[in-house]
């Protein structure tokens, strides 16, 4: 197990996300990957993004911290998300090689190796 949760390099100024301010961007991009349209993967993976820098540092963690179910809730926001990046896929055709893998968190619930 690893015992390291969080690196600080410095102090941190910005305010805790709030649960709706986490997962809105994730609804977001799995709502733009439903559409199947490759064209919707920049802007996907722009809200992911958003997201990504909201649970960076300690805000994020304090956020994860402060609402138990955050996790869980953006679990069941991200779990369509594979299929839906199988139906891009298609939609793409022959142009890529795609090969799903599920990350150990979307398939049982938490990491491998706990």
């Amino acid at each position: 197990m690893c015992g390291i949760i969080a690196v600080l390099r410095r102090s941190s100024d910005r305010a805790v996300p709030g649960t709706d301010e986490v997962l809105a961007p994730l609804a977001e991009a799995a709502a733009l990957l439903g559409h199947g349209e490759p064209s919707a993967l920049a802007a996907a993976a722009d809200a992911l993004e958003v997201v990504d820098h909201l649970l960076g540092g300690v805000p994020g963690l304090m956020a994860l911290d402060s609402d138990p179910a955050l996790a869980g809730r953006i679990r069941a926001v991200l779990a369509p998300v594979p299929g839906l990046l199988d139906m891009v896929a298609e939609a793409l055709g022959d142009r890529i090689t795609w090969r799903r893998t599920t990350p150990p968190s979307f398939a049982s619930g938490t990491p491998s190796g706990r």
